[in-house]
């Protein structure tokens, strides 16, 4: 693999990895979210974003392959709407990560309760 896909796959596995564990949405109901976090099983990943959010076939492939979930894209408009959507449906999450939240718009995610505290183990 060459290197630029190394580490374009490293760096989505670890904003993957913190934030799918970090979850969307503010509510304590398990059920909430797609994929990964139903209690199905289910080993895919829904990862909300905006438009202009870009990882290559190869690189997806590569995160599937390194930690055996698959990334399911949703994108939804710019930062702004896809913040705007997110903030909507917190109760009931349209995906289990949501990336692509900028300096500018992180305070009215957190200021909606968007996004549930971490600690990683």
């Amino acid at each position: 693999m060459n290197t630029t896909k190394k580490y374009a796959s490293t760096a989505l596995a670890a904003a993957l990895g913190v934030t799918a564990l970090a979850g969307c949405g503010g509510s304590d109901d398990t059920s909430a979210g797609s994929g990964a976090s139903k209690g199905s099983g289910s080993k895919t990943v829904t990862l909300v974003t905006h438009d202009s959010f870009n990882a290559s076939e190869a690189v997806l492939k590569q995160f599937t392959k390194e930690s055996g979930y698959t990334v399911e894209l949703l994108k939804s408009g710019d930062a702004g709407a896809a913040l705007n959507q997110e903030i909507l449906t917190k109760g009931s999450p349209r995906g289990d990560v949501f990336f692509g939240v900028d300096n500018t718009l992180l305070s009215r995610a957190l200021d909606n309760g968007l996004f549930t505290a971490y600690e990683a183990k």
